[in-house]
């Protein structure tokens, strides 16, 4: 028992909520777990259409990627898309290399003109 507990029926219904709220706290997890996962795999799918390549280029991936699974996540900033996000990557590469010339898969990434 329970310090100060007397009854064993209030200890039974203490350990239901306490079991329950495990049950709820632990499926609130793995769908956390899940929801990261397809995240990752999204990013991971998209990433194959920006190739490796220069220093720059692989740059431009360094950019996009974590930028990509924020723009997913449960506290993105702004709802911004595949393109959107390919944009903000491109445009930090070129802040620093203007010269630079990005090579992505423009069917995947339909930008607007």
């Amino acid at each position: 028992m329970y310090p100060g507990m007397k009854n064993p029926t209030k200890v039974f219904i203490y350990h239901g909520y306490i079991h329950a709220y495990v049950r709820c706290m632990n499926n609130k997890i793995t769908e956390a777990k899940n929801k990261l996962k397809e995240m990752r795999e999204q990013v991971k799918g998209e990433m194959e259409h920006i190739p490796r390549g220069s220093p720059l280029q692989n740059m431009l991936r360094l950019y996009y990627q974590p930028l990509r699974m924020n723009s997913l996540g449960k506290k993105a900033q702004i709802d911004a898309t595949k393109e959107d996000i390919l944009l903000q990557s491109i445009d930090a590469v070129k802040e620093e290399h203007p010269e630079f010339v990005p090579q992505y898969n423009s069917k995947f990434f339909i930008m607007k003109k």
